[in-house]
């Protein structure tokens, strides 16, 4: 067995291990999985081991494993739907970033984009906090949570 196909293999079995433990999470906003593919599921499934086989190749095994299973799974569906390439998004994303944060001219306004992009996160936990108060607030009433997105 040479190095890389060694390789290979252990970004393949961390992403057997996130696909086995995504099989164990519903999908439903109170999970985080709002968003799926279309489609018959053994080739969603396909497709989704595929990407992040890809993201483990192209940005490394240590990235692949502490990025939690759902946020992979919606990375990969968002960028299947928009038709982006999921790997090349994320090196995209970060080569940009330190092609301008080095560059004198552009380090400035390279850290302003990406202070707004932590503020963008910001408001997405708390949306997702919001959303997840209303749901348990609903379900200690007597209700029930929503299911869908």
């Amino acid at each position: 067995m040479t190095c890389a196909s060694g390789y290979t293999a252990e970004i393949e079995a961390v992403v057997d291990a996130k696909l086995a433990e995504l099989a164990t999470i519903p999908v439903g906003p109170l999970t985080g999985r709002r968003l799926e593919l279309a489609g018959d599921e053994a080739n969603v499934s396909a497709y989704v081991r595929r990407a992040m086989i890809s993201i483990g190749q192209s940005l490394g095994l240590h990235l692949l494993k502490a990025t939690p299973a759902v946020v992979l799974d919606q990375l990969c569906v968002v960028s299947a739907a928009k038709d982006h390439d999921t790997a090349g998004l994320l090196k995209s994303l970060i080569n940009s970033f330190l092609v301008a944060y080095v560059t004198p001219e552009t380090c400035d306004r390279a850290f302003a984009h990406l202070e707004g992009l932590e503020g963008l996160r910001a408001e997405v936990s708390e949306a997702r906090r919001k959303r997840a108060t209303t749901n348990l607030a609903t379900i200690l009433a007597g209700g029930t949570a929503p299911t869908k997105h």
